[in-house]
């Protein structure tokens, strides 16, 4: 793959292949971008956006099935931009079309990423989902 788009398809063709999460991490690494290191914990936590149809959304960790789109609390915040309760998801209606939405979706828990204090980015990017994490340690 050449370009972000084809990394994009291939991804929408596949939204639970993991690997090419990672392999796009690299070339957005490439590229300078900093959703690089967003991408690649989602590839590492083996994270992704929940479907419904064409909407795609996160939820906090804890919330319930599935599990595959639960961005741990301080992550799921710094997409959202609240605090997590329940059943309340990152449906955002800036991206509520009838286009499929997985990319910018994707795109911005990749940039709320560099929201999260540097030793939080650490433990995701280790693989680890923190959750005996407890801020100022």
């Amino acid at each position: 793959m050449t370009s972000e788009a084809d990394f994009q398809a291939a991804l929408t063709e596949d939204p639970n292949d993991w690997q090419t999460r990672l392999v796009f991490a690299d070339w957005l690494d490439e590229q300078g971008d900093p959703r690089a290191d967003g991408y690649r914990a989602m590839g590492m936590l083996r994270l992704r956006p929940h479907a419904m149809g064409t909407r795609n959304w996160w939820t906090a960790e804890g919330d319930g099935n599935p599990y595959y789109n639960h961005l741990p609390r301080d992550w799921f915040a710094a997409v959202a931009g609240y605090e997590h309760r329940p059943e309340q998801w990152r449906w955002p209606t800036e991206w509520d079309t009838a286009t499929d939405n997985r990319a910018e979706i994707e795109d911005a828990a990749a940039r709320a990423f560099h929201a999260l204090p540097a030793q939080r980015r650490a433990l995701y990017l280790a693989g680890s989902r923190g959750h005996d994490y407890r801020p100022g340690e």
